[in-house]
């Protein structure tokens, strides 16, 4: 059995040497989920042991992050908006740019404006600016035009 810091310490120096961006924030990450534990449960617990299934299961997340797949397919979880959503391998990653454009979205929905033109939005982004905006007429609307859309993907 290791302690939650020597098993930081290797999995963060793994994944270091095979150049990834945030090996610190990605290590934690992946062993609160083994856990299930919030993150300032490691700081608080660093000497804390974990038993030597939990460590096998941990370093095989820590690899496939190695192998560059993205933190939120290894966790089946990304944080977009107000919500958590579950992703896998067939769904497009939330990225955070896209939440400034549904807040000005919504906010020229605040402002009155008559129309807006959502070519390509679709998915999440839809679900957001139909579920955020006050009016029930303006969600009738949206949600309507989203199944159209829907319908023809």
């Amino acid at each position: 059995m290791q302690n939650i810091s020597e098993i930081l310490n290797k999995s963060i120096n793994y994944l270091k040497e095979n150049n990834t961006n945030s090996a610190v924030l990605d290590s934690e990450l992946l062993l609160c989920s083994i856990i299930n534990k919030p993150r300032e449960y490691l700081f608080l617990n660093l000497n804390k042991k974990i038993n030597d299934i939990s460590v096998k299961k941990y370093f095989s997340l820590v690899k496939r992050r190695k192998n560059s797949e993205p933190i939120a397919y290894i966790l089946n979880k990304k944080d977009f908006w107000k919500s958590t959503f579950y992703v896998d391998q067939g769904v497009l990653i939330p990225r955070p740019d896209t939440e400034i454009l549904i807040e000005e979205a919504l906010s020229c929905m605040s402002k009155k404006k008559k129309f807006i033109y959502f070519r390509h939005w679709h998915g999440i982004r839809m679900y957001y600016i139909v579920y955020s905006s006050r009016s029930s007429k303006s969600k009738w609307y949206w949600y309507r035009h989203f199944k159209k859309c829907c319908k023809s993907c």
